[in-house]
């Protein structure tokens, strides 16, 4: 099913569509697949406990997690990895952008490296509730 929804994904980008009419079709194939998210994967309770993907983690598993994510932010490569998928974002997106969509797609790549950062120092912190 997903290398059918990638084909079709494919074809939908070499057609002569507008942006929106190309983004929503996209959005449908990837979420008939389940490769999108509808809701938010990590999210915390009216108690303050940790849910990750709706359900509450077990005290186990939500140590695991903080000592992943703590092993994760202090992880030499990974820092290295990010600064330098940084840089090519801006060098992309701001110094050698000749289109919207390639600004557009710099943003977005600084913003998911800021996302990943904030969330794995909220599953990383002492004291956090739920873990």
């Amino acid at each position: 099913m997903e290398k059918l929804a990638l084909k079709l994904i494919e074809w939908l980008l070499k057609r002569d569509l507008s942006w929106e009419t190309r983004s929503k079709l996209t959005s449908l194939v990837l979420i008939s697949v389940d490769a999108l998210p509808v809701k938010d994967i990590i999210s915390v309770d009216d108690d303050g406990s940790l849910l990750v993907g709706g359900r509450k983690m077990e005290i186990e598993q939500a140590i695991h997690l903080r000592e992943s994510a703590r092993a994760m932010l202090g992880n030499t490569a990974y820092k290295v990895i990010r600064d330098q998928v940084a840089y090519q974002a801006i060098t992309l997106g701001f110094h050698k952008a000749e289109t919207e969509r390639q600004i557009l797609f710099g943003k977005a790549a600084i913003w998911y490296g800021q996302q990943e950062e904030v969330l794995l120092k909220l599953l990383s912190a002492d004291g956090t509730s739920g873990l």
